[in-house]
C-alpha cells in the first residue's frame, strides 16, 4: 500500500514537471517567434527609411549645386555693378580734392570749365558735347550737351564770393545778412542763364543745368535753401554738383548708347530677378523637404512608441503567466 502510494505520488510529480516544462517551452517559444517577427518588421522599416533620407539627401544636394551656380553668376554680375561703382568712387574722391581750390573766386571760371570739360570728355563721346557754344546773338554757354531732343545748356559760373564770406562769417547776424546777398546772386545768375541759354528758336532744349563744382556748396544752395531750387526750377534750371552731374551724365549717356546699356542694365535686373525666384522655390523645397524629414522622424518616433509598447505587453504577459504558477 505504501509503495503504491509512493509510486502514485512519483507518478504524479512527474506528470506536474512535464507540464510545468512544456508550458514554459512553449512560452519560450512563443517569446522567440514574437522577437523575430518584430526585428524583421524594424529591418524593413529601417531599410525604408534609410532609403527615404538617401534620396532626400541627393535631392538636396542637386538643389545646392544649383544654387551655388546661380549664385556664382550672381557674383559675377555684383562684381560687375561693383567695378562701376568704384569709378564712381575715384571720380568723387578727386572732385573733393578739387573742393577747397574751387572756393578761390579767381580759378572759379576758368577752374571750373576745366573741371566741366574733363568730366564731359571722360563720360561722354567727343561728338556728343561741345565746350564755348556761341548762340546767334553772341553770348557763349561754357558747354552744350547733344541729344536727339535737342542742345542741354551748361553753365559753370557759380557766384562763389558770397558764399565764401558767409561760411566765414563770426556771428549770426553777419551770416544772415550775407546770406541774403548770396541769395540775391544765386537768383540773378539764374536768371541770366535761362535767358541767355534757353533758346529753343536755335536748338536747345527747354531748360539748362547750373553746374556746382562742389558738394558743400550744393548741399547749401539746394538742400538748405529749398526756395533757391524752387526759384530755378521755376525757370527751368536745375541745379546740379559733381556727384549729380556725373549720374546725370551717365542718364545722357544711356540715351546716346541706349541699346547696349539698356540690354546690359536688363540683363543685371533679370540676372537678380532670377535669383530671387530661384532662391524663394529653393526655399520652398527645402520647406517640402523639411516636411519629409519630420514625417519619416515622426514615423520612427510612432516605431518605437509601438515597440515599446509591444515590449510592455510582453513583459505583462510574463507577469501575467508568473502570477498564474503562483496561484497554482
Amino acid at each position: 500500500m505504501d509503495n503504491t502510494l509512493t509510486i502514485l505520488i512519483l507518478a504524479l510529480g512527474f506528470v506536474l514537471l512535464f507540464i510545468f516544462l512544456a508550458r514554459e517551452i512553449k512560452k519560450l517559444k512563443g517569446e522567440s517567434e514574437s522577437e523575430k517577427v518584430l526585428m524583421e518588421w524594424l529591418k524593413s522599416m529601417k531599410g525604408t527609411l534609410e532609403l527615404e533620407l538617401s534620396e532626400q539627401r541627393r535631392t538636396l544636394m542637386e538643389q545646392n549645386k544649383m544654387l551655388g551656380d546661380r549664385l556664382d553668376n550672381a557674383a559675377r554680375v555684383v562684381g560687375d555693378v561693383q567695378k562701376e561703382l568704384g569709378k564712381v568712387s575715384e571720380f568723387s574722391k578727386g572732385m573733393r580734392d578739387l573742393q577747397d581750390a574751387l572756393l578761390a573766386p579767381k580759378s572759379r571760371g576758368n577752374v571750373g570749365e576745366q573741371i566741366l570739360e574733363d568730366l564731359l570728355s571722360q563720360i561722354l563721346p567727343k561728338s556728343s558735347y561741345e565746350m564755348q557754344y556761341m548762340f546767334r546773338g553772341g553770348d557763349k554757354v561754357d558747354a552744350v550737351v547733344k541729344t536727339d531732343k535737342g542742345l542741354i545748356p551748361i553753365d559753370s559760373k557759380f557766384p562763389m564770393e558770397n558764399f565764401r564770406q558767409m561760411i566765414s562769417s563770426e556771428t549770426e547776424e553777419e551770416r544772415s545778412s550775407v546770406k541774403k546777398v548770396f541769395v540775391r546772386d544765386v537768383k540773378k545768375h539764374v536768371d541770366d542763364i535761362s535767358k541767355k541759354y534757353i533758346l529753343p528758336s536755335e536748338g536747345t532744349i527747354d531748360y539748362a543745368l547750373m553746374y556746382i563744382p562742389s558738394e558743400s556748396v550744393y548741399y547749401e544752395t539746394a538742400v538748405n535753401n529749398p526756395e533757391l531750387e524752387n526759384y530755378a526750377r521755376d525757370r527751368k534750371i536745375f541745379f546740379v554738383s559733381p556727384n549729380t552731374f556725373y549720374y546725370y551724365l551717365q542718364v545722357i549717356l544711356m540715351g546716346l548708347q541706349q541699346k547696349e546699356l539698356a540690354e546690359n542694365a536688363r540683363k543685371i535686373w533679370g540676372a537678380l530677378g532670377t535669383l530671387k525666384k530661384e532662391t524663394e522655390k529653393f526655399g520652398g523645397e527645402l520647406t517640402v523637404l523639411d516636411g519629409h524629414l519630420n514625417r519619416a522622424r515622426g514615423s520612427m518616433d510612432g516605431v518605437l512608441s509601438r515597440y515599446s509598447s509591444f515590449l510592455g505587453k510582453i513583459d505583462s504577459l510574463k507577469f501575467e503567466e508568473k502570477e498564474d504558477k503562483l496561484l497554482e
